[in-house]
């Protein structure tokens, strides 16, 4: 008498489909624990980060930015129509990650020392509304987020405060500009060099003081 089979068709079919499935379920449970780990990294960075989804909806904003902004993730997250731009520039307009999407030469203006590095953009800017509209100088970094096939499914932006910066820069150049009118105009025959870390210049008075 034969045996009956201890496997059928249907059997491995089913085990095949069950495989599948559990192995499916372990990708989107690795995906998930990466994507976790991926935004508690930015979470604790110590730049200001936000990142937007293609449709352009906010789906990170960390601690840093938190402070920076007063706005905290559980109000932001999710948004779009550019509200995330309301806290910098107190209205919704387009921001540098819009510049990840298209090129669009009109924005790019908008912005001081905007420079491209392949994918990354940075620039920087004047946003009148952080600080309690008392205004900020910001340095900013945007770079696309891409799937495992290359395709560009949102946009991050790291943002620095560089205010300090700024008002250093601004001091420099009065004090070199009071500087050059005091001597070019100064009845004493002086002669100074000025070295900076950017530049070099000489100052001489006129033969007179009335040239």
């Amino acid at each position: 008498m034969m045996k009956k089979p201890t496997g059928t068709a249907e059997n491995m079919c089913d085990q095949t489909i069950a495989m599948e499935i559990f192995e499916q379920q372990q990708a989107q449970e690795t995906l998930q624990i990466s994507q976790y780990q991926s935004h508690t990294l930015i979470d604790f960075l110590p730049d200001a980060t936000f990142a937007i989804n293609q449709e352009k909806c906010v789906i990170i904003w960390n601690k840093a930015i938190e402070t920076m902004t007063g706005i905290p993730a559980s109000e932001m997250l999710g948004q779009g129509n550019h509200i995330y731009s309301i806290p910098f520039y107190g209205e919704p307009c387009q921001l540098l990650t819009d510049l990840i999407f298209q090129y669009d030469l009109t924005l790019e203006a908008r912005y001081l020392n905007c420079h491209r590095a392949g994918d990354v953009i940075t620039a920087e800017s004047h946003c009148p509304a952080l600080n309690n509209h008392q205004g900020a100088w910001i340095f900013a970094k945007a770079a696309p987020i891409r799937d495992a096939e290359g395709r560009i499914t949102g946009a991050i932006k790291i943002i620095r405060d560089i205010t300090q910066q700024k008002q250093a820069e601004q001091a420099l150049y009065q004090n070199q500009e009071l500087l050059s009118l005091f001597i070019r105009y100064s009845p004493i025959y002086t002669f100074i060099k000025s070295v900076t870390p950017t530049s070099s210049a000489c100052y001489k008075p006129a033969k007179t003081f009335n040239s």
